[in-house]
């Protein structure tokens, strides 16, 4: 233990020399940077489109997942099995505004809220307000105090 204790220095020496040039780069995507599951810094931006490869990955210890389903299960709140057979939400939505069929929304801690849970689109990098008790499927929210989305709210509108 006492040879590794001055090593510890070096490597936050190292830790901070790293994320230095990163907050350039980090910084206007920061609503959409995810804390890393491997380092435990939040410096894992969400890279959008690419036909969902490489959706995150961590620009200080090059963790990377191959596709949005195996980020999804890191980053997603459990498991569908359990949300299925026990009751309880999901650990990913899918997303209003990408129209993808793919549960790609997963709530998790941003750059912006290190405190809170963020509902963010893996699959287009955006956040979104919550999700559509209608629908269920994430959005930004056209009528919040119903929770309700734009394409529900347009339902609803069409039948008067």
């Amino acid at each position: 233990m006492e040879t590794l204790r001055p090593l510890v220095g070096r490597i936050r020496g190292l830790v901070d020399h790293r994320l230095g040039p990163l907050g350039e780069k980090l910084g206007p995507a920061s609503e959409c940077t995810l804390r890393c599951l491997s380092c435990g810094h939040f410096a894992a931006p969400v890279t959008p489109g690419n036909d969902g490869a490489r959706p995150v990955g961590c620009l200080l210890c090059g963790k990377a997942y191959d596709d949005v389903e195996s980020a999804v299960d890191a980053y997603g709140a459990g498991s569908f099995y359990e949300a299925v057979t026990q009751g309880g939400d999901p650990p990913a939505y899918s997303c209003a505004e990408c129209s993808t069929a793919e549960a790609c929304v997963v709530p998790t801690q941003t750059a912006d809220e290190p405190d809170g849970h963020v509902l963010v689109c893996l699959w287009g990098a955006h956040t979104l307000d919550g999700v559509c008790d209608f629908c269920q499927r994430a959005a930004v929210l056209a009528l919040p105090e119903a929770q309700m989305c734009s394409d529900c709210l347009d339902v609803r509108f069409a039948k008067f």
